[in-house]
């Protein structure tokens, strides 16, 4: 197996800091065309004539029958449902013509993912490495997205479905593999090059238009979308199940794998306890931490971020019988007494 350190970024592209002049994200309603640098998140590859099984039996969703060109999002689980991790897997290409599964995930979790792969190797004939230094990975959302993609490979950009790829040359030299990827709840796109050409593009894709954004933007825009991230909604402590993306990443029409039962009697029984919600949250201050009402345990605030004055978006777990959509509470919280409605 091959084993490479984390890729941390670029000199000259702050990937965790506000850029100067950057559009304030709140009043942003998918006109222009944003630019966010992910190369922080860990890829993984894997080879080998038993690799779609392989993954196909320790993740929730349908590997065996993903395509060339085609993608998906899962969840990584143990025996319990415990959460593991969460990715995208994509199948791919290689230029030697082998076909290869890639991994995209949280960011410094590349080595660990690797290391709960090997440990269910038995005699299967699959190869891990960890491609995370070797590749830039940029993305960029907005209603022009296509359009501004259309430009950049000079050449139409087909209707491509969510997590459906495709390898273009951007400006004539650039070779990119090109994701549909709405994870932000905009028209969006990742774009995966090689180190050596990234700079490269990353100038190409702001000479057309688009707009660099740091983490403040991204993280509100993700709250706003409902994506869930390590840590903040993402840990051991989390059953898969919890999470509530069931319809993107856990596949009801598969067989065996690593963490059915419990998802299984959880869907089929509601025998769940909690669940991960976006909630609207009216108060004058607001930090992550537990949720009361009436001395019991409501839920509990991971992320958030002000929408307007005294106007807050949250990604909460909440206890059965709250997590109601539409449904209205009046709890307390670290700060204070506050207004809460499942969003």
């Amino acid at each position: 197996m091959h084993f490479q350190a984390p890729f941390t970024g670029f000199d000259h592209l702050p990937l965790h800091n506000s850029f100067p002049n950057e559009p304030d994200w709140k009043s942003w309603h998918g006109q222009n065309v944003l630019l966010f640098d992910q190369s922080h998140r860990s890829k993984v590859e894997l080879t080998g004539p038993h690799a779609a099984n392989f993954l196909h039996n320790l993740c929730s969703n349908n590997i065996k029958e993903l395509p060339l060109g085609g993608g998906c999002e899962v969840f990584f689980a143990d025996k319990s449902a415990r959460y593991i991790s969460f990715a995208n897997i994509y199948h791919i290409q290689l230029s030697d013509g082998r076909h290869a599964f890639w991994l995209d995930l949280s960011p410094g979790t590349g080595l660990s993912m690797i290391g709960h792969l090997d440990k269910h190797l038995v005699s299967e004939q699959v190869d891990l490495a960890d491609r995370t230094n070797e590749f830039a990975q940029f993305h960029i959302c907005g209603l022009n997205s296509t359009h501004l993609l259309e430009q950049a490979v000079q050449d139409t950009i087909p209707d491509l479905g969510q997590h459906q790829h495709m390898v273009r040359s951007i400006q004539g030299h650039i070779p990119t593999s090109i994701r549909r990827h709405d994870f932000l709840g905009y028209v969006g796109y990742d774009l995966i090059v090689l180190k050596e050409r990234a700079s490269t593009l990353w100038q190409a894709l702001v000479d057309l238009g688009a707009m660099p954004n740091g983490t403040t933007a991204f993280q509100g825009l993700r709250i706003l979308a409902g994506l869930p991230e390590e840590p903040c909604e993402l840990d051991a402590t989390v059953r898969v199940m919890e999470v509530d993306r069931p319809t993107t990443a856990i596949s009801d029409n598969k067989g065996c794998y690593l963490g059915q039962e419990p998802i299984v009697m959880a869907r089929d029984r509601g025998q769940l306890n909690r669940k991960l919600r976006k909630v609207k949250i009216s108060a004058n201050a607001l930090t992550a931490g537990p949720l009361t009402k009436d001395g019991k345990e409501l839920g509990r605030i991971c992320s958030f971020v002000e929408i307007s004055s005294g106007t807050w978006i949250a990604l909460a777990y909440l206890r059965r019988g709250y997590w109601d959509l539409g449904s209205n509470w009046e709890c307390q919280s670290l700060v204070g007494p506050i207004s809460l409605e499942v969003a």
